[in-house]
């Protein structure tokens, strides 16, 4: 596995192309929140949140780059980029801090808090891609409510229009 440095303008174009590809998962969510699949909806957004924690890593990234390309750990960076667990509590803890900042949101900040719900998000994402058996037969469609759908595609929809505004 290779861990290439990058320049600013490689984070920028990078970090440009993450944010059209979570635009993209948030349209692929909505058509499918259109067609009543629950499960399908919610993946996308998921990994639409995740695209959007990726945006916002790559932002810091190129802002160390700029100051001293030296203090970035490259394979720390490439690592974490593959990262579900970091990709999740980076997207719950993004839409805190937005809850926060811009919706006047009382809420302490809570890392613990923070940690369990994207450990939840990412057993409901599992749940929305995969049959198991667990005491009887577990679907995503039996999984994932539309509520809960609803609930994702909105919130990844969010954060994709604030990261590209």
């Amino acid at each position: 596995m290779s861990f290439p440095a990058l320049s600013v303008d490689q984070l920028w174009e990078l970090r440009s192309g993450v944010l059209q590809n979570a635009r993209r998962l948030v349209e692929d969510a909505e058509y499918l929140l259109a067609k009543d699949r629950w499960p399908g909806a919610y993946e996308s957004a998921y990994f639409a949140r995740e695209e959007t924690a990726k945006s916002a890593v790559v932002f810091a990234a190129a802002y160390l780059v700029a100051q001293n390309a030296s203090k970035l750990n490259w394979r720390n960076f490439w690592k974490g980029w593959r990262d579900h667990q970091k990709k999740s509590a980076g997207f719950v803890m993004m839409s805190a801090l937005y809850a926060r900042v811009f919706e006047g949101s009382a809420a302490a900040e809570d890392p613990e808090a923070e940690g369990r719900e994207a450990a939840a998000l990412r057993t409901q994402r599992e749940a929305a891609l995969y049959v198991s058996w667990d005491g009887g037969l577990k679907t995503p469609l039996a999984a994932i409510t539309e509520g809960q759908a609803r609930e994702m595609v909105a919130e990844a929809s969010k954060m994709v229009e604030a990261e590209l505004t």
